[in-house]
């Protein structure tokens, strides 16, 4: 689903998936990787920002777009302006979105419900059969889901969302305990 959006975020997101998937079997590897993958995003961030964000470009319009989200966010903090305020095209952030929509509150439950997801995938991930091989899958699918929505709403888009839910929902009804 994610090579159907046709997006750079959907290409990377498709890459960090695959990355995840390769990195299971070593859990510490894994860790490993996420760390300097952070430390080297914020090292390259400013750099890499500073070209894509010049005037007229699409990341420009995004960043413009997040600081308008954030300000109207500055006005309901705890709960935001309400899910729908805005068309979806105006955040190109899923987690702005959640953020100016329903505010801290909501924002934490959605942070929350990812977390719980991913810590009863990763530890259903060695279970025999069919619960392990979807556990395996809609981990490294929540994770690239996840990066995209930095630069896209993706958790209510059809294409990427519906493919995911239905992959959590198959996962979890074999071997979470929720």
């Amino acid at each position: 689903a994610m090579l159907g959006t046709h997006s750079r975020e959907g290409f990377i997101a498709l890459a960090v998936m695959l990355a995840s998937f390769a990195l299971l079997p070593w859990p510490r590897v894994f860790a490993i990787a996420v760390v300097v993958a952070m430390v080297t995003g914020v090292m390259v961030c400013g750099p890499v920002l500073n070209a894509l964000a010049a005037p007229g470009s699409s990341f420009f319009d995004r960043v413009l777009n997040w600081h308008a989200a954030l300000e109207a966010f500055s006005h309901h903090p705890l709960v935001g302006l309400g899910l729908g305020a805005w068309h979806r095209n105006s955040y190109d952030n899923q987690y702005i979105m959640w953020l100016t929509e329903t505010g801290l509150v909501g924002a934490i439950v959605f942070a929350l419900w990812i977390l719980v997801l991913l810590r009863e995938l990763w530890q259903n991930r060695n279970r025999p059969g069919v619960a392990g091989a979807l556990s395996v899958g809609a981990f490294c699918a929540l994770v690239g889901i996840s990066v995209q929505g930095l630069a896209a709403v993706v958790f209510i888009v059809t294409i990427l969302a519906g493919p995911l839910y239905w992959l959590l929902g198959l996962a979890c009804a074999h071997s979470c305990v929720l």
